[in-house]
């Protein structure tokens, strides 16, 4: 009889925890969201620590089987996108770094047909499933290719592999094709899986001008402005109030390697001209590097995906009302002409 009573007790203890907890979690709306973001991240974590074997021993086999108990567990919650769809992509996205052959796309095919019945929306998996199809049915390959260029046209991959199909085939016309597309589109960004940039996401036109301010160093007044590509072009910024300066910070965050040329800077103040060139300016960055040509003249190559500040600095100014700031902007090359014609 006493034994009864204890089990009938610890029965009603344990409805009661739970009744409490649940009551808990559905009132309190942050502490569920907490929870339930928390337990993700330790699910995240393990599913990640589970590809250590399959990446060290570069075993195709194992990182498709254990992407797609990843993709099961998900789908026991819904058969559509979930709250762990970004940890299953970064996931792929470790797996497909360390992909090199064919074969080893191929191995991983079938998982990336799962991730785009999640999401079709998604420019990375056009990408990797058109690279796991593409030996054999390079057609369809081209086809999920042209939908991730219309997702994001000025992200290079699609191109990439596009041309990398096209050597397959001994097809120049399909390659100088996409050569050419790529060389005019400046359009579509990146959104970082987690953290956005200053612009919110990597892209090729938006870039902020923030004035060295010899009064106010830690002044962060950003001027904003849009690239134009392929052409000679003078940007005008009109400052809020004269100022005393000794140069500019152009800050970007491209999604390709940019080529920038710049021609020539000129101030204003109180209606008066100050010209600055290039054998004025010296020119500094995070990332950046500068290619000195023979005719005097600078080319700065802006680095891949990754948050820029160019500084650009001259003697020292007063009174500054307005600057025009002459450049040119292309995308680099990722071929070279005898491939691509357009870069002869």
């Amino acid at each position: 009889m006493f034994f009864f009573k204890k089990i009938r007790y610890l029965f009603f203890s344990v409805f009661f925890l739970i009744f409490v907890s649940v009551t808990f979690l559905a009132l309190d709306h942050e502490n569920r969201r907490s929870i339930i973001s928390r337990i993700l991240v330790l699910h995240d974590f393990y599913r990640l620590k589970t590809l250590d074997h399959g990446l060290q021993v570069r075993d195709f086999s194992i990182l498709s089987k254990k992407l797609n108990d990843y993709i099961n567990t998900s789908k026991k919650f819904s058969k559509g996108r979930t709250y762990m769809l970004p940890g299953i992509y970064e996931a792929t996205e470790l797996v497909v770094s360390r992909a090199i052959t064919q074969d080893d796309y191929n191995k991983l095919e079938n998982i990336f047909e799962q991730l785009l019945e999640f999401d079709d929306r998604i420019y990375k998996f056009h990408i990797w499933y058109a690279r796991s199809i593409s030996d054999n049915d390079y057609e369809k390959a081209l086809d999920h290719i042209n939908i991730a260029i219309n997702i994001s046209p000025a992200e290079n991959e699609a191109y990439r592999l596009a041309i990398f199909i096209s050597e397959k085939n001994n097809d120049p016309k399909l390659a100088n094709k996409y050569c050419i597309k790529y060389n005019d589109e400046f359009l579509g960004g990146n959104l970082p899986l987690k953290y956005g940039t200053l612009f919110n996401s990597y892209n090729n036109q938006k870039f902020f001008l923030r004035v060295n301010n010899l009064k106010d160093v830690n002044q962060l007044n950003f001027i904003n402005s849009n690239f134009v590509i392929n052409q000679s072009e003078t940007y005008e910024f009109i400052f809020d109030k004269s100022t005393n300066l000794n140069g500019i910070d152009l800050h970007m965050a491209p999604l390709s390697n940019l080529i920038l040329n710049i021609k020539e800077m000129k101030y204003f103040s109180s209606g008066a001209e100050i010209n600055i060139n290039e054998n004025d300016l010296t020119i500094s960055s995070n990332n950046s590097y500068i290619i000195e040509n023979l005719d005097n003249s600078l080319n700065i190559i802006v680095s891949q995906m990754k948050e820029e500040v160019l500084r650009l600095r001259h003697k020292s100014l007063e009174n500054i009302d307005k600057l025009e700031l002459s450049m040119t902007i292309k995308k680099m090359q990722f071929t070279n002409s005898n491939f691509c014609k357009i870069y002869k």
